[in-house]
């Protein structure tokens, strides 16, 4: 027996190799992981969210809802895997590697692991003001036994983002003039209402009325992310950076509705790009405009 190893079980041996990567990549003591990977336990996932600090005495008076949420997810898969008949023969022994042949044939395993999102916090105030907080890490491991080469990709990403919803603003004024006052019979009825105590009209969002106008939303989306991948071959020190990039993303946008039917939407979307391998160039894409959206009821 080679040292450090059983008889029949050395370090080329498929069962061993998955149950030390196994043993590498989830912290678990080698002793205890099983040369089958069939019995291997799953990890729990899970997902929390709590949203009751909107209502402790103080924060109610601030916030209208407030949530906080932690989540994680992992899988482990296999794609594919064969039977070895060789491993039923009266010889059992693979004599390239001097190891018992492995009972199934697998080709490659991946596993997947990601805080999603780690720490994600969605609030609103009580001034129609939101913000948003998400922070993100993702690992996947692809280990591919043909060739005893290790794809390892790491990510980390973080993203912030805030709204403003700007009651009764009148954008029409802006481009057509100061308005002149209406005449029509309907609002000398509106006037009537209202000076004998009743309620008449009352403004809406998606119309302008009286003078009233709509609400204007603004919303800002910022996110950075980092994400490599690399490579590592069994049992040689060292490692390739085969992709992977740091992102920056700046999202403004403001939308207004004239009436029920007609809107308008002010954009612009920065996005630069630094790659981590020297095969790819920086990046930067920028687009802005206007977006006009006509709806038919």
């Amino acid at each position: 027996a080679r040292q450090g190893f059983l008889e029949g079980y050395g370090p080329n041996q498929q069962q061993v190799q998955l149950a030390s990567f196994l043993a590498a990549y989830t912290d678990k003591d080698p002793l205890t992981v099983r040369l089958d990977i069939f019995n291997t336990m799953p990890k729990v996932n899970w997902r929390l969210t709590y949203n009751g600090l909107s209502r402790l005495k103080g924060m109610d008076e601030i916030f209208t809802s407030f949530s906080l949420t932690h989540s994680y997810k992992s899988s482990l898969t296999i794609n594919s895997f064969n039977t070895n008949l060789l491993a039923t023969s009266q010889t059992s022994i693979n004599p390239g590697t001097q190891s018992f042949y492995s009972k199934l044939v697998i080709p490659d395993l991946v596993i997947a692991e990601q805080f999603s999102p780690l720490l994600g916090i969605d609030a609103r105030l009580k001034n129609e003001m939101s913000i948003r907080l998400s922070l993100s890490k993702t690992r996947n491991l692809g280990m591919s036994f043909v060739d005893n080469t290790l794809a390892e990709r790491n990510s980390d990403e973080w993203s912030i983002g805030y709204g403003y919803v700007i009651k009764n603003v009148d954008l029409l004024q802006y481009f057509g003039g100061s308005k002149k006052k209406k005449t029509t019979r309907k609002k000398q009825e509106d006037e009537k209402e209202n000076a004998a105590g009743q309620p008449g009209r009352t403004p809406r969002r998606g119309g302008p009325n009286n003078g009233v106008g709509n609400d204007l939303d603004i919303q800002v989306d910022i996110r950075y992310s980092d994400d490599i991948t690399l490579n590592r071959q069994l049992d040689q020190i060292g490692e390739q950076p085969t992709r992977g990039a740091t992102s920056w993303t700046i999202s403004p946008s403001a939308e207004y509705e004239i009436n029920e039917q007609l809107s308008l939407r002010l954009f612009l979307d920065y996005r630069r790009q630094t790659p981590k391998v020297s095969t790819s160039f920086p990046t930067t894409n920028t687009q802005a405009g206007i977006t006009v959206r006509f709806k038919l009821n």
